[in-house]
């Protein structure tokens, strides 16, 4: 009996089976979906598998960017913080799928689809806060 977890259409590898449901969630929505702690969830079982689905909420509310308030200099600690130190995993799994020749295996790529998905949604996340923490730094003011 496999587990899956749909995210967005996106099918991923189930990062722990000794964890519950909930504890997967929590954790796709700290590491790589912040909006997954919102999400609509339900459970299908298709044979011996058990997939969880996740999407989106339809709706507005929360949608109003929101401001961070205090000194300029802990807000840019706050950003740079947020932004990740380590090896994306991305990088390896290029390098796993990456023939001889410089060309990508498409077949292995497939076979790891879920492995991919997951990569770049943390490129996704990274990027983001990448990019939230230059935005601070070009917005500072000298003194």
């Amino acid at each position: 009996m496999a587990r899956f977890f749909i995210v967005d259409g996106k099918q991923l590898p189930d990062p722990d089976p000794r964890l519950a449901p909930d504890e997967v969630r929590a954790y796709l929505a700290a590491n790589f979906y912040d909006w997954l702690a919102n999400a609509e969830a339900r459970e299908e079982r298709r044979g011996d598998d058990t997939h969880y689905i996740y999407t989106r909420r339809i709706g507005t509310k929360g949608t109003r960017v929101r401001r961070l308030v205090g000194p300029p200099a802990s807000r840019i600690r706050r950003l740079i913080r947020a932004t990740s130190e380590k090896r994306l995993r991305v990088w390896d799994l290029a390098a796993a799928l990456t023939l001889p020749n410089g060309d990508i295996d498409h077949l292995a790529a497939a076979e790891r689809q879920p492995e991919v998905e997951l990569a770049l949604a943390e490129c996704e996340i990274v990027a983001r806060a990448t990019h939230a923490a230059a935005e601070a730094l070009r917005r500072l003011r000298p003194r």
